[in-house]
């Protein structure tokens, strides 16, 4: 089942869990439960994986392991709710992790669930979340402000706000990041791009004011010596015949 699951074969390895499930005298364990929240998050079985949970909580099981499993599940689902709600009840047990990496890994995935949400308040979830990474201590790395850029690719007012919370935050961006930057900036234009003409049709009718914020961020972040993806270079290189 394991193997199944990290080879990317989730049917498969949903199908050897449901037997073992089956099967009277088999002993069903933690790490068992937390990979089945695992395979059905990948299928996004939201009724498979919240019969799992209670599971969990009723055995006494729960620690970083099963509440990383089951945040990765909603962010897997674009379960802005269900992400949030893990959260709420590590802090409320008092069971946050002793290692910030994972703590921040949480928010991270929690802030990843917002990225695809039809949830009109996404946008504003990403910055609650965010604001609460910062206010208990934490320090976000460029994992979470992707996921956090990605969500406020609807062309939120919040999408400058996000370069100055990561100048504040001293997180270096890397090429990911500037590419789900762009995305938010152009508020989910790019995508199918394959040459400059390609970008240049997708981003007709943009303000001139968000053109000159983009190039002048592509500018900047090529200054500090982040690699562009192909995409990036593309958009580059069309903002500045466009300069």
């Amino acid at each position: 089942m394991q193997v199944a699951y990290r080879c990317g074969r989730y049917s498969e390895a949903s199908e050897m869990y449901r037997k073992l499930r089956t099967v009277n005298d088999a002993e069903i364990n933690q790490v068992i439960l937390v990979h089945g929240i695992k395979i059905f998050g990948k299928l996004h079985d939201a009724d498979r994986v919240e019969a799992i949970w209670p599971e969990v909580l009723s055995k006494g099981w729960m620690d970083t392991f099963p509440a990383t499993a089951r945040i990765d599940a909603a962010s897997e689902m674009d379960d802005i709710r269900a992400a949030a709600s893990v959260l709420d009840y590590l802090q409320d047990a008092s069971l946050p992790s002793d290692e910030p990496d994972v703590s921040v890994s949480h928010f991270s995935s929690a802030i990843n669930a917002c990225k695809n949400s039809d949830e009109n308040l996404s946008c504003m979830a990403a910055n609650v979340l965010l604001n609460r990474t910062i206010e208990e201590g934490l320090q976000p790395n460029f994992v979470t402000f992707t996921s956090f850029a990605a969500a406020h690719s609807s062309g939120s007012s919040e999408t400058k706000r996000v370069l100055s919370i990561l100048a504040e935050q001293k997180v270096i961006p890397n090429s990911l990041f500037v590419e789900s930057f762009l995305g938010a900036i152009f508020q989910g234009r790019l995508r199918d791009v394959w040459s400059v003409s390609d970008v240049a049709e997708r981003i007709q009718g943009t303000s001139p004011d968000r053109v000159q914020f983009a190039l002048d961020f592509l500018d900047d972040v090529e200054a500090q010596g982040v690699d562009f993806s192909r995409l990036t270079l593309l958009t580059h290189k069309c903002l500045r015949r466009r300069a």
